[in-house]
């Protein structure tokens, strides 16, 4: 007996190539890639050898699948985050099953708020007690991580509400690939504690605004595009000589070690006056989320592919302004000699 029902035609892929940048005037022209267009996941590393199929397209009149809201992206990642960091303790939360019975919820409504989908059956007041039983017990926090999804722009999300840095690194900590640009001082991914702390000193602001640090999963690679005032401000602001070492040994360990690759941009070259834009590729499995903390740390303003705003063009341009990662490395080291070796910065 034939199937009455139609043939289940692959949609398109959620992401497609962003925007392409400037590159390098020296760079030989790439070659025509065997495998088709490559996705907006492959600028970040070497180009898989093994074939892909193309999507086929959408059959005619049917609509393209439509893109979560960004609010509810970041909300989604930072139950994932909240859930997997409470799985432990004295009243731990052993998976999506334990924190749908504790609100009297499914399973599946836990998982698609998780990912976006809509949490079909999860009013505002399960969402809190969702939040409170994966151990958020700040009430504004809570109230402020709820708000998310109740974000008037569906492509665009201003978060400074109690709690941001947490929901940053939430984020950051789902991340499948990063690339991140600085203009003033180290991202966020690549601060020590000691380097924080200097931070919160310097500009005399609220330590809320310095915590937690965001950390990316091992193995994830993190591509870091430092303007040259970076490794200024380590002297202008006047921090402690062994803080500046130690952070600097803290980044050069992570070049050594693989996981970090440093492009540094000459004075003058950057491509924007933000103060750090973050790209996080495959955030959850599946987002491709971008990150722009405000100059005095207080909020960050998210965007989702594929209405990334500006953001792909501007780290496009300032990857193709930057030195090498051999130059770059070497103008790193001299920075950690002139730590320990200047009047002003070491003993």
């Amino acid at each position: 007996m034939t199937d009455p029902r139609p043939a289940r035609v692959p949609g398109p892929r959620s992401l497609r190539a962003l925007a392409e940048g400037g590159c390098d005037a020296h760079a030989r022209p790439a070659a025509p890639d065997p495998y088709g267009p490559r996705d907006a996941y492959d600028r970040f590393g070497p180009h898989t050898t093994r074939p892909r199929p193309e999507p086929s397209p959408l059959p005619p009149g049917r609509p393209a699948p439509a893109q979560p809201p960004v609010g509810a992206v970041v909300f989604g990642l930072a139950l994932q985050s909240l859930r997997r960091g409470s799985a432990s303790g004295a009243n731990p939360v052993r998976g999506r099953a334990d924190a749908a019975r504790s609100i009297g919820a499914g399973t599946r409504a836990i998982t698609r708020l998780e990912g976006a989908l809509g949490g079909h059956g999860i009013g505002p007041d399960a969402r809190h007690a969702l939040l409170a039983r994966y151990g958020m017990t700040d009430p504004e926090t809570r109230d402020a991580t709820a708000r998310l999804l109740h974000a008037p722009d569906p492509a665009a999300l201003h978060d400074s509400g109690a709690g941001w840095p947490q929901r940053l690194a939430a984020c950051v900590g789902r991340a499948g690939r990063v690339r991140t640009y600085a203009l003033t001082v180290f991202p966020r991914v690549l601060w020590t504690a000691g380097y924080a702390h200097a931070l919160c000193t310097a500009h005399r602001m609220p330590p809320g605004r310095f915590t937690p640090p965001a950390r990316v999963p091992e193995g994830v690679p993190i591509t870091a595009l430092l303007d040259e005032m970076v490794l200024c401000h380590l002297w202008n602001v006047d921090l402690d000589p062994a803080v500046t070492a130690a952070q600097l040994d803290h980044v050069l360990g992570l070049v050594a070690g693989g996981a970090l690759t440093v492009r540094v941009i000459g004075m003058h070259a950057q491509p924007t006056g933000a103060a750090m834009i973050t790209e996080l590729a495959r955030a959850g499995g599946r987002h491709h989320l971008f990150a722009e903390e405000y100059d005095d740390f207080s909020g960050v303003h998210y965007r989702t592919a594929p209405s990334p705003g500006p953001y792909p063009g501007l780290l496009d341009t300032a990857e193709s302004r930057a030195m090498s990662p051999t130059d770059s490395l070497a103008v790193l080291k001299a920075a950690r000699r002139h730590a320990t070796c200047s009047p002003s910065g070491g003993r």
